[in-house]
């Protein structure tokens, strides 16, 4: 009897290596590896079957599929016992062969080897433009001075709504403690007249309404009867403390203003008014009402200390006559007096007990929304 170590030259000289296990007379695993040598591709096939998967014998001649024929019959002997009839006819037909006789009965289908190219897929990359070389540089406009703004400070302020007799009480009593403002006239009062912007819709208002932490107004003011000393000014309200900003306007740029041609604002190069400009034209702010007042005022050094008792608040919802003599004026808190208390880090004592009044409490009056009840 001829053992399987006979067979293995033979399967190496044709480089078929064929194993076949037998597992409770039904399983026949098989596996074969086959190379194949073409002009300059080599392909390494291998196939591989389990649990009664069909199989592809190739026989070296017409005497061998024959008996591997009788090997899948039902009633075939047992496949060690076939198996040994075969290396002599393998071995016969071996010498007349240059080529092994297995490469030329396997046939290669190119449709089951998958080939994945990138030939035909188009660098999308490419088409897309460079859209950061379109973009203007629309800071060549902006001034320096609007980048490096001066820093501003804030300052306390505390207001009271009081009556005519209490005015008189308080107006006397500072009158003998504190100086009275270098600018005021003869009787130590002077006029303060204000035209306020807002938006179409009351932005200014409903933040001043609503108790908003951080909110700011633009005006625009002169102080006595005649307009010869205009500014521009932004009022800013951050946290409980106040601060203002303001930049000097011309009578004929005051003008302009009113008419709504703002162009005078961006080229004037002042930060105050280029920001006026942006929010004349992105939010478009606009004069909506004149607040008129009589203004008595106190000062004090340490503390840096203001005290203004504001009398006779009047409106107006005509911006065309600012600039004009002030007429037709309404009233919308006759006969009170708002106190207003500015300092800066501290309130001295003698300022405090001077600006007591019974029963009053700190609150949050505003000259501009009062007026605003009229249009």
């Amino acid at each position: 009897m001829m053992t399987n170590r006979h067979l293995h030259p033979v399967l190496q000289t044709t480089q078929t290596a064929i194993k076949i296990q037998e597992t409770a007379g039904t399983q026949i695993t098989e596996t074969r590896t086959t190379e194949i040598l073409t002009t300059e591709t080599q392909i390494t096939v291998q196939t591989a079957t389990a649990q009664q998967t069909m199989t592809t014998e190739i026989p070296a001649t017409a005497q061998d599929r024959q008996q591997l024929q009788s090997h899948q019959h039902p009633n075939r002997q047992h496949p060690s016992r076939q198996l040994l009839h075969l290396p002599n006819r393998l071995t016969q037909d071996l010498p007349a062969m240059e080529t092994p006789v297995m490469t030329a009965a396997i046939p290669i289908t190119a449709a089951a080897i998958p080939v994945t190219t990138t030939v035909g897929i188009p660098v999308m990359t490419v088409g897309i433009p460079v859209m950061t070389a379109v973009i203007p540089v629309t800071t060549a406009e902006i001034p320096a001075m609007m980048i490096n703004k001066t820093p501003v400070s804030f300052r306390h302020e505390l207001k009271h709504l009081i009556t005519p007799g209490e005015d008189r009480i308080i107006s006397d009593r500072l009158g003998r403690l504190f100086p009275r403002d270098s600018h005021a006239g003869p009787g130590g009062v002077y006029q303060v007249n204000s035209l306020y912007f807002d938006t179409p819709e009351d932005k200014a208002l409903l933040q001043k309404i609503s108790g908003v932490d951080k909110r700011e107004k633009f005006r625009l003011r002169y102080y006595g009867e005649s307009p010869d000393f205009l500014r521009l000014e932004k009022k800013i309200k951050k946290g409980g403390l106040c601060s203002k900003r303001s930049a000097r306007l011309s009578y004929k740029q005051a003008e302009k203003l009113l008419k709504g041609d703002i162009a005078f604002l961006l080229e004037s190069k002042d930060p105050l008014m280029i920001e006026l400009y942006s929010k004349m034209r992105g939010e478009l702010l606009m004069p909506r009402t004149i607040v008129s007042y009589e203004r008595e005022a106190f000062i004090f050094a340490p503390g840096n200390v203001r005290i203004t008792l504001d009398r006779k608040v009047c409106t107006c919802t005509s911006s065309a006559v600012f600039l004009n003599t002030l007429s037709n004026f309404l009233e919308p808190e006759p006969g009170n007096t708002v106190l207003e208390v500015k300092y800066d880090a501290f309130l001295p004592d003698i300022v405090r007990m001077a600006v007591q009044v019974p029963d009053r409490k700190t609150g949050a009056f505003s000259k501009y929304a009062v007026c605003r009840r009229f249009g």
